[in-house]
């Protein structure tokens, strides 16, 4: 009985960092693995290294994105791949409402302009 007394801590703080730790990183593991399986042509992906980039042609183990206004080509491997971009289509149709002169008086607050040019 002595032995489990002794025991019972490590047992106990091997469980926890097992509920901790592993569970959830076999969670975000078994995620990662199928958002991989399901991309195909046409989805924006994100890279490791911060490329952003719409998938063109998919092999076996490497991706074909084409990125920015000029269309640039890059190949890159699979693993490569950090996230599939969401759909943000609604958010970037709406224009940013910047504040213009008007709106800053009303609110009473004081616009000065810069006239160094």
């Amino acid at each position: 009985m002595d032995v489990f007394k002794q025991l019972l801590p490590l047992i106990l703080m091997t469980a926890v960092l097992y509920f901790v730790l592993i569970v959830p990183q076999n969670k975000r593991k078994k995620e990662f693995d199928s958002m991989m399986a399901s991309l195909k042509v046409n989805d924006e992906i994100i890279t490791k290294g911060g490329i952003i980039g719409k998938i063109v042609n998919i092999s076996e183990d490497s991706f074909i994105i084409q990125t920015g206004p000029d269309r640039t080509r890059i190949k890159i491997v699979k693993a490569a791949v950090l996230d599939k971009v969401k759909d943000n289509t609604a958010a970037a149709k709406e224009p940013v409402k910047e504040p213009v002169k008007e709106e800053a008086e009303a609110k009473d607050v004081k616009v000065e302009e810069n006239k160094e040019f």
